[in-house]
């Protein structure tokens, strides 16, 4: 899930690209572990804690050093993995401390003081469990929980899940004021919004394990769609719902005509009116539709099959995109979004 264009700094959030796929790429960096069971699987959070104390440490004046020395030289695996992926550095930490210092103020009070964080832990452990019922083959990789550049809010690689903090400021009742509005109005909930992100992120994780490389770039719309839409149903029924629940909620009163658009582009790789794509639409037409779409033929292939453990697996493994779209049935409506 990517929120930023790489290579863009927080200031420059025009360009912002809501929730992107996990591309799949193998990682060339040292293996990690990744856990046969819910009970084994590593949830870490010290690279928030390392972060804060940079920030109290020089970084909330905007001290590159600080966060170099205090947060990036000691990261972890994970962080040291999302380093690479998104290009974070000590400056552009720097950059967003200078940028946004009330946002990230109340965020560093709620993290030293939220009772919530095992509810949380413990509830990424059971969704694992659910994830387990559902697809046996399951395995368990790290959630490695840190602080970025407003970047992304969630993705994820070969080694495991990477979720960034800053996006989750609602539960801080963080002042949003600071900030770009397509990153206001996506700020999420740390209690009620981080497990179906990091279902999300899971899944992804299992289809690139399951050599299932449909998001890749160079795919058809199709196979990206179903990519993330994928990722999305099945998180859901771990998590309870889907990370873009309300935007759903809103987009089914115009699901057949957004289908009849997709149809006719589905077979093309050109994704730009459909992914990855929020605050860069004509006006009035919603960013991240695919995500909508995909969501829904995975849904209806799931509730059309006889075997739900066998359409699990077609899902994770997605071998051919046109078929499942043929084999669901789906021809643009579905069940309310609850």
């Amino acid at each position: 899930m990517r929120l930023l264009k790489q290579g863009v700094t927080p200031i420059r959030l025009v360009s912002l690209l809501l929730l992107a796929a996990c591309r799949g790429e193998p990682s060339t960096a040292p293996t990690v572990e990744i856990a046969a069971s819910p009970a084994l699987a590593q949830l870490v959070t010290e690279d928030v804690d390392r972060f804060w104390r940079a920030y109290e440490n020089g970084g909330r004046s905007g001290s590159a050093s600080a966060f170099q020395q205090r947060y990036l030289d000691s990261a972890s695996a994970g962080l040291r993995d999302f380093i690479g992926l998104r290009q974070l550095t000590a400056a552009s930490l720097a950059q967003v401390a200078t940028a946004y210092p009330a946002y990230l103020d109340a965020l560093h009070v709620w993290w030293r003081t939220t009772p919530d964080r095992a509810t949380v832990l413990n509830t990424i452990r059971a969704n694992y469990g659910k994830v387990q019922a559902l697809y046996p083959e399951a395995v368990f990789p790290p959630v490695t929980i840190l602080v970025g550049r407003f970047s992304t809010g969630g993705t994820a690689n070969d080694r495991g899940l990477l979720i960034g903090l800053e996006f989750f400021g609602r539960d801080a009742q963080a002042p949003l004021g600071e900030l770009p509005a397509i990153v206001r109005e996506n700020q999420k909930n740390w209690v009620h919004d981080l497990p179906p992100f990091v279902a999300h992120e899971h899944v992804h994780f299992l289809q690139v394990r399951a050599r299932n490389f449909s998001g890749r770039d160079g795919a058809t719309l199709l196979a990206r769609s179903l990519n993330e839409g994928i990722a999305e149903f099945i998180g859901a029924l771990a998590a309870g719902e889907p990370t873009y629940r309300d935007f759903f909620r809103v987009w089914q009163a115009n699901e057949a005509t957004y289908f009849a658009e997709f149809l006719r582009e589905k077979d093309g790789t050109d994704i730009s009116r459909w992914l990855y794509n929020q605050g860069r639409t004509a006006p009035g037409r919603p960013g991240d539709l695919g995500y909508f779409i995909g969501y829904r033929i995975a849904q209806a292939y799931y509730l059309k099959a006889t075997d739900k453990a066998q359409a699990i697996r077609d899902l994770i493994t997605l071998r051919d995109p046109a078929a499942l779209l043929v084999q669901s049935g789906y021809a643009g409506s579905g069940p309310p979004i609850p």
